[in-house]
């Protein structure tokens, strides 16, 4: 999925966003790959440059429960936390994955390590994700979920939500219209701040 933003008025700004998935199975093995590019520039002033790219291999045990070892790294320029890196791993649960769509839940135990200008922390996590995908309206439309509940272990924060929601609309046997709904969530020391984002876009599927 791709998204082109380019405003022309009394500030010059440029952005533009690119996010990417893709899952592949052999055996008891499946592999998980995603990654987000963002970049924008304001009057050619760089304004935000950010990236994040997760991996996740699961190892099936049976044809629903396997176990997932995962590591993520999200790098941003103009974050107060410049660099998040992660390592997890845990049981999930595969309710059903076929033409019409799937259902994955996993837990995990994660190792999380935050670097920023003032110095570093690390800490570790209990977290809770879901993967849900079904084709509606014959194949022609497909509704989707995605969403990591983050539990630290210190009593500064509470949890952080990550989550996104969507419908992608088959145009042709490769293009899709997609619509997407962004949510990331914190609440720690009695305040919650949020931050939600709306796209709309065409991606390329196979």
């Amino acid at each position: 999925d791709a998204k082109l933003d380019m405003k022309r008025d009394d500030n010059h700004s440029d952005e533009w966003k690119v996010k990417g998935n893709t899952r592949m199975e052999h055996g008891r093995w499946r592999h998980v790959l995603a990654g987000e590019l963002e970049r924008k520039v304001k009057n050619d002033a760089k304004t935000a440059d950010n990236w994040q790219l997760e991996y996740d291999l699961d190892r099936f045990i049976t044809d629903h429960w396997f176990w997932r070892v995962g590591a993520e790294q999200d790098e941003d320029e103009f974050a107060f936390l410049n660099r998040q890196r992660s390592l997890g791993t845990g049981p999930g649960y595969r309710f059903w994955d076929n033409e019409l769509g799937r259902l994955d839940v996993i837990g995990q135990f994660n190792r999380l390590q935050l670097d920023s200008s003032v110095g570093e922390l690390a800490l570790n996590t209990y977290s809770f994700s879901w993967d849900y995908k079904r084709l509606l309206w014959g194949t022609r439309l497909e509704f989707y979920s995605t969403a990591e509940l983050q539990l630290p272990d210190i009593d500064e924060i509470d949890y952080v939500l990550d989550s996104e929601m969507g419908l992608r609309y088959r145009l042709t046997d490769w293009a899709r219209l997609s619509l997407l709904y962004e949510l990331d969530q914190a609440r720690g020391l009695g305040q919650t701040s949020s931050e939600r984002r709306y796209l709309l876009g065409v991606g390329v599927g196979w």
